[in-house]
């Protein structure tokens, strides 16, 4: 499907993990911690969590191997497999996924790190009921041994974060509904 400029990416990667991965609390910029910021967010009914890199450059995916949090997740391994616990309130995606547009999806297939999958812009002809392009799955991301479950307190401290974001969003709405009129 071609979609007129850029894809949404960040809206299909919402829409996937609401209505295909089941999560009951979605996020965009938002996560629960305080080291990095997940470009998507999904908290699912068990607690367990699964984040989205948004990448629209190869060159971007790239860098992203730099970036402090692998190092972390690493450091995450590293102390899982050595029997040693992580430190209280710290939380990691049980599931990993990165998502591109179809020009370059296919070729960061070979570079993608152990466990993460891939998603991408479908080629089918069709919109969602939100009518957003459909989400691809390219290769799925495994169950990461370094995934912390979300307790209780944090998915409430996250919904509160969710439901500012909905007012503010309303909000936006509103006004530019409102100049939209005085243009008229």
């Amino acid at each position: 499907m071609r979609w007129p400029g850029p894809y949404p990416l960040e809206a299909c990667a919402l829409e996937w993990l609401r209505y295909r991965k089941q999560c009951i609390l979605v996020m965009l910029e938002r996560g629960p911690s305080r080291e990095w910021t997940p470009d998507v967010y999904g908290v699912l009914e068990s607690g367990w969590s699964i984040e989205v890199e948004v990448k629209r450059t190869r060159d971007d995916f790239r860098v992203n191997a730099q970036k402090p949090c692998w190092w972390s997740r690493e450091w995450q391994r590293q102390r899982v497999a050595n029997g040693q616990e992580l430190p209280p309130g710290f939380y990691a995606p049980r599931w990993f996924y990165f998502m591109a547009p179809p020009e370059i999806a296919q070729m960061m297939m070979s570079e993608l790190p152990p466990g993460a999958g891939l998603l991408t812009i479908a080629a089918e002809k069709r919109q969602t009921v939100a009518g957003l392009p459909p989400v691809a799955v390219l290769k799925a991301g495994r169950a990461l041994e370094t995934g912390t479950r979300l307790d209780a307190a944090e998915i409430r401290r996250l919904s509160l974060h969710v439901s500012g974001t909905v007012v503010s969003l309303a909000a936006a709405l509103a006004t530019a509904r409102s100049n939209n009129n005085d243009a008229l």
